[in-house]
């Protein structure tokens, strides 16, 4: 497993912001920053465009964010004037590194979208923007959140399951870096619960048009 060295500061705070679905806290605590219209104005034009850059399965340790063996290249991500964030593309390879092959019923799940070749779009619209802490030199974007509905064969038979990812967007100005990140806030098959495993994705841009 390799440490992600590229990822920024506040990188740390994701697991727990996209956890808890809140604001992300800055170092002395204080997350109750509040932004004039034309500094909202400002926070989302600054991230307009497209971004081409990686796709990563990460997770959090000892307060760094480590990456696993899976990464997509060439990935695109577009913030257009409609407020909405769109992925053009997420392997279903790389949804099955979110599901937790402890749990039984899970880890079918996981071992069959593991097989698949087919990627699948995601967009979600912008809920609320900010900065993440005092000194204002980080944007960050909250979606409402969007879903994957994939289908896993196990047990004989077709299965659909639907991962609720919660999405959240932090941009730096100063290099025009975007990263977002992607957690399930619930995975079901069928109606039963499935387990999540920890890991979540990670898109890190490299060029912004």
């Amino acid at each position: 497993m390799k440490k992600l060295r590229k990822f920024l500061g506040y990188a740390f705070c994701l697991t727990a912001v996209l956890t808890a679905f809140s604001s992300c806290l800055s170092n002395d605590n204080d997350d109750d920053i509040t932004i004039t219209e034309p500094e909202a104005k400002m926070i989302f034009d600054a991230a307009k465009g497209t971004y081409e850059g990686d796709l990563y399965a990460v997770y959090q340790q000892y307060g760094s964010i480590y990456r696993t063996k899976d990464s997509v290249p060439n990935v695109k991500v577009t913030i257009g004037l409609d407020t909405i964030v769109r992925i053009n593309s997420i392997p279903d390879s790389l949804y099955s590194r979110l599901l937790n092959p402890n749990h039984t019923l899970t880890n079918k799940a996981k071992q069959d979208l593991a097989k698949h070749l087919t990627m699948q779009p995601a967009e979600s619209k912008i809920g609320a923007l900010g900065f993440t802490n005092k000194p204002k030199k980080i944007y960050r974007y909250l979606t409402n959140g969007f879903k994957a509905t994939l289908t896993a064969n196990y047990d004989s038979k077709p299965h659909e399951v639907v991962f609720s990812n919660n999405m959240l967007c932090f941009y730096n100005p100063a290099n025009k870096e975007l990263q977002v990140a992607v957690q399930p806030a619930l995975i079901n098959a069928d109606k039963e619960r499935l387990a999540p495993s920890g890991i979540y994705l990670m898109f890190v841009s490299k060029t912004k048009h």
